[in-house]
């Protein structure tokens, strides 16, 4: 065996004999490897070209001429595409002349004058000849940054919204109406799960064609999928909000996205490269801008670049069209802190200007101090340069603990520069709706230049310029003399979720659309359509329509259609609300529902409610429960998994269910918002007959009840009937003297009742000035102690 692997060795060392010294130098090392080790096998191989387009001076032009976006692309494009063609010509013809190639296998690209291709070892050197060719490298697979996972802590109230956000000050931006809408987010990572409730209505292949909203090389069908949870958890942080409870997990929850699986195939920077190129020009129309991603996400790294390689590498030319074009590219740092100085992967390394690679580095947002994350990669950059351009990473921002989407509906924790990039991203979607016709190096600029100072005084290689402000950015662009558009939201129809997701019910089946108000005006009607359409998009259901009701901003309207009964397979189905109030809708982006249901032979599952309801539901739905009570008074509901009320699992009149993959039974308590009786003293006599009289008018939940204690310790609180029998009970350890709010949650029916306190202690009596009955909302009566 030895002697035949140097036989190998051997030669393709006297192939390499007829190479010069410039020739040998144009094969990277990792490719030299590779040919060693792979012999006469195919090896993927990525090729850079001598004649480039100057874009760094056409960017400069740019800005000397003040041009916008499409006046950028229109010039910029035709450059790239025709130096490309100038030169992969007669090129290419020459390759297929001197090697085993065919025109076929040779995938061409003119965001760099750059080929990709297989080929033998032979080929390669016989390749390395050619005077068009600056380099040939390893066409590698890239990695996403090693991070860290954990499970999803307890869903937040209604309402909530994760550390982080606020954490880069987005909190003030949403209230002046900026919410990223209008804007695009690309994410190039390991694929999404592309119907998540917290982003699934903001597709932009939901409102055109698929192709302009999913970048995947020979993949005509352009639907959303995966090959890891990193790249759906990294959307979230950027633009994640699920309408149905309010949680709010993403910078710029009105934002659309596109997205690329460009991790999950084994050609690294042929698909890195091609997902860059796609966002120049999603629908192949250089007329057309609106389409451009505003913001590309990039939390992984390309081992193939590894050192001084990657600063002169095709990720240059990349990098300079696409700041040229106006689209900001955000890196995370990368998680080798622990390697120390110059630990940042590639090919965040790059240099050109200050903010040119913009690569984020990972701060506990979890930690007051703003500490920095241990992992997180340090600089400065190995392509060398002065001052700032030395200096990495650019900024800052949360990227520990992170709560974000998972698959399958979910979501979880993470932490590593992964997530601390999208919050940047996200932050540049905000300023990108605030400011138009501002581009992403002016938006860069306005984060890199008001970022809060940490660690050592000043720029540093850990914490860059330290932790991005967004709305000090904002403030900052208009003290620059840029005025700031004006969101329009007296109209707003928003696209909140749909269920089931997966259908396994036979027969046909009746699916909820819900719509979300997210605009100042009541909403009275709006118009709908409904089309299904099979895997090869052929169209097998379409419906139309108008609901009619009443809808305040944040409230929630639910249009039901039957779908037809369908062969077994996959279908997706899309849904569009449309002109609310008969009027055009002034913010169309986030209306469309899009869903692939999968239709197989399975009865439907069980649903009890309270115990006195049922209903049959198809596998994989998610239910939204509604409830009401006969009450002029303000109330709440609590939903439990459980009849006696341990388990509590969401709030609100309305609850999204979770997916219901197996027989469930959920609980409903309706808790009004009514304190009654004497106000709890201060001062008084303590006393040990501790009772309180009071008449429940209707079926009452008694919540809570305030005391005053001499001293603390165990004490027991009961409610008992007329016939002085205990119905209800609970037992409390009090923490020591003075006042406690003591959680009972006492369902009782209507009737006549006592509380009684029981133990050692004594209560402090209100003797003066109190006056029986204490009348509660008309819900209950304290008739006296």
């Amino acid at each position: 065996m030895g002697f035949y692997k140097y036989i190998l060795v051997l030669g393709i060392m006297c192939f390499w004999t007829v190479l010069s010294a410039q020739d040998f130098q144009k094969i990277s090392p990792r490719l030299q490897e590779r040919m060693l080790e792979r012999g006469e096998d195919q090896i993927p191989v990525f090729c850079l070209m001598e004649d480039q387009v100057d874009v760094f001076s056409l960017h400069q032009s740019f800005r000397e001429r003040n041009l916008g976006q499409q006046e950028r692309i229109a010039e910029l494009i035709p450059a790239l595409q025709e130096k490309a063609a100038e030169i992969q010509e007669p090129l290419i013809k020459k390759m297929i002349r001197e090697t085993s190639l065919s025109s076929d296998e040779i995938r061409r690209f003119w965001l760099a004058n750059a080929v990709s291709f297989y080929a033998s070892s032979e080929d390669i050197i016989s390749l390395s000849k050619i005077d068009e060719f600056r380099y040939l490298d390893l066409d590698a697979k890239n990695y996403v940054e090693e991070h860290t996972s954990a499970p999803a802590p307890p869903a937040l109230v209604p309402g909530g919204i994760e550390p982080g956000l606020s954490v880069i000050n987005a909190e003030p931006m949403w209230a002046l109406g900026y919410t990223g809408y209008g804007t695009i987010a690309f994410s190039a990572d390991t694929g999404i799960e592309g119907f998540h409730p917290a982003y699934s209505n903001r597709w932009i292949g939901s409102y055109s064609q698929p192709s302009d909203g999913w970048y995947e090389y020979n993949n005509d069908n352009a639907i959303p999928n995966y090959c890891g949870d990193h790249g759906t958890h990294t959307l979230g942080t950027m633009v994640g909000l699920d309408h149905i409870t309010n949680d709010t997990i993403g910078v710029a929850f009105h934002a659309n996205w596109v997205g690329a699986p460009n991790l999950c195939s084994n050609l690294g920077t042929t698909d890195n490269v091609g997902a860059f190129q796609w966002a120049l020009n999603p629908d192949e129309d250089i007329s057309t801008v609106s389409d451009m991603p505003t913001v590309i996400n990039n939390s992984w790294y390309d081992p193939s670049q590894s050192g001084m390689q990657q600063c002169n590498s095709v990720y240059v030319p990349a990098l300079e069209a696409l700041e040229a074009a106006g689209v900001a590219v955000i890196f995370s740092a990368g998680n080798d802190g622990g390697n120390g100085s110059s630990s940042i992967t590639a090919p965040k390394n790059i240099n050109l200007t200050p903010v040119n690679s913009f690569c984020v580095a990972n701060i506990n947002g979890t930690d007051p101090a703003l500490s920095i994350n241990p992992s997180s990669s340090q600089g400065p950059s190995v392509c060398g340069g002065t001052g700032s351009e030395l200096i990495k990473p650019e900024v800052g921002a949360p990227g520990t603990s992170v709560r974000s989407c998972e698959l399958n509906r979910t979501y979880g924790l993470k932490s590593g520069t992964s997530m601390a990039a999208p919050h940047v991203a996200g932050a540049i979607l905000l300023l990108k709706e605030a400011f138009p016709d501002l581009l992403s190096e002016d938006l860069k600029y306005a984060l890199y230049n008001t970022a809060v100072d940490l660690g050592e005084p000043g720029e540093d290689n850990i914490f860059g310029n330290g932790l991005i402000d967004v709305t000090a950015a904002y403030n900052y662009l208009i003290d620059q003399q840029n005025t700031p558009a004006t969101p329009d939201h007296q109209f707003d129809l928003i696209g909140a979720d749909t269920d089931p997701q997966l259908g396994y019910c036979q027969g046909e089946i009746e699916m909820a659309f819900y719509v979300t108000n997210g605009g100042d005006s009541i909403i009275t009607d709006f118009e709908y359509s409904l089309e299904v359409l099979n895997y090869d998009n052929g169209l097998v259901q379409a419906e139309s329509g108008t609901w009619e009701g009443q809808m305040g901003r944040g409230e929630i309207g639910q249009v039901n259609l039957p779908i037809a009964s369908l062969p077994q397979g996959d279908f997706l189905v899309k849904f569009l609300p449309t002109n609310p109030n008969g009027q055009e809708d002034p913010r169309p982006l986030n209306n469309a529902l899009a869903k692939m249901i999968t239709f197989d032979e399975v009865p439907g599952i069980e649903l009890s409610l309270n115990v006195n309801d049922s209903l049959s539901v198809c596998g994989g739905s998610r239910v939204l429960l509604s409830g009401s009570i006969e009450t002029d008074n303000e109330y709440n509901i609590t939903w439990y998994s459980d009849y006696q009320g341990n388990n509590p699992i969401g709030q609100g009149l309305q609850w999204l269910t979770p997916v219901i993959d197996e027989p469930r039974e959920y609980y409903a308590n309706a808790i009004l918002d009514i304190t009654g009786g004497p106000e709890v003293p201060n001062d008084g006599n303590y006393t040990s007959e501790n009772k309180l009289r009071l008449t429940a008018i209707k079926d009452i939940f008694i919540a809570s009840v305030d005391i005053n204690a001499e001293q603390g310790g165990p004490t027991i609180i009961q409610a008992l009937n007329t016939n002085d029998e205990i119905v209800r009970v609970k037992n409390f350890n009090l923490s020591g003297p003075g006042e406690h709010t003591l959680q009972l949650n006492f369902a009782l029916e209507s009737g006549n009742y006592k509380l009684a306190i029981l133990g050692a202690k004594k209560l402090l009596e209100k003797t003066v000035g109190v006056q029986y009955p204490f009348v509660a909302g008309g819900e209950f009566v304290i008739t006296g102690s």
